[in-house]
Parts: structure tokens; C-alpha cells; sequence
């Protein structure tokens, strides 16, 4: 596995809504709180959110059994419905705390809804890798089981 195979997490995936519904379940932090963790146990506590370029975020995952871990960055690219970058990095006590890394996610309109497109990078390590991959995927089974029932909290 060369550096680039494990450095980077890409995922695909389809959702059946337009893109502006899509990328407005990314835009709030009602809408945000209802989907963003990896998996249905784990609650997200949104601390700050300030969606605008350069604006900062602050989540806590609270794990049963395991307490709580923070994470932080800044929102750099927002393009409304086309395209969302911003910078991930977990706070200590996290075994990857203090690795500033960087995910960019474009929506793309399909004839039946959406292709989004993420791309997670500048992770250290395949284990680091491994960790966001599984960790995207559930919350993006999340968000689409949440779009399909139209609960996500965000305007259509």
C-alpha cells in the first residue's frame, strides 16, 4: 500500500434528493447534530457552528461507555449546493489528536438526486484512515436514512 492509499479516504454515494437538500443537512447545526456520527449509539453535541468561510466548529461525541471526544476545525470552501471543505482535527485526550486533516465534499446533481463525493486527506495513518472510513460511512448511512424520512432538521 503506497502513502497515498492510506493517507486519504474517498466514498461515492448517491442520495435519491437534489443536491441543495443534501448540502443543506451539512449547513445547520440542528441538521448536523441529527447524523454526524458513525453510529446510531454515539450522540453528537454540537458546541459551536459557525457556517461561514473561515467560520469554526466544535463537536463532542458522547460514547456510551467510553465518555466523550472533541473535535474542532474551521469551514474553508462553501459553494452552495456544489461543493463543502473544511478541516477535522480531534482534540486530546484522542489518539489522533492534533492532526489537522482536511475533508472536501462535492455535490454533484444526478437525473434521480445527488452524487456527493467526500474526500478525507492529510490522515497520518492507515489505522487513521480505516477509523474516518468506517466513521463516514455509518453517518452517511445516517444521513441518508434521515433524508429518507425527512426528519434531518434541515430546510428542503
Amino acid at each position: 500500500m503506497s502513502p497515498a492509499d492510506t493517507d486519504c479516504v474517498v466514498i461515492t454515494r448517491h442520495f435519491a434528493h437534489p443536491p441543495e437538500q443534501v448540502f443543506a443537512a451539512f449547513a445547520s447545526a440542528e441538521a448536523i447534530s441529527r447524523w454526524l456520527a458513525p453510529h446510531d449509539s454515539i450522540a453528537l453535541i454540537v458546541e459551536v457552528f459557525q457556517f461561514a468561510t473561515e467560520g469554526a466548529y466544535r463537536f463532542c461525541y458522547a460514547i456510551p461507555d467510553a465518555g466523550e471526544l472533541h473535535l474542532e476545525g474551521r469551514f474553508l470552501t462553501i459553494d452552495r449546493p456544489r461543493r463543502l471543505s473544511f478541516s477535522w482535527c480531534w482534540l486530546p485526550p484522542d489518539i489522533h489528536a492534533g492532526i489537522e486533516s482536511l475533508v472536501e465534499i462535492d455535490f454533484a446533481p444526478t437525473p434521480k438526486g445527488t452524487q456527493l463525493s467526500l474526500r478525507h486527506s492529510r490522515l497520518d495513518e492507515a489505522q487513521m484512515a480505516e477509523r474516518h472510513s468506517q466513521g463516514w460511512a455509518g453517518a452517511l448511512g445516517r444521513l441518508e436514512r434521515l433524508l429518507e424520512t425527512g426528519s434531518q432538521g434541515a430546510p428542503a
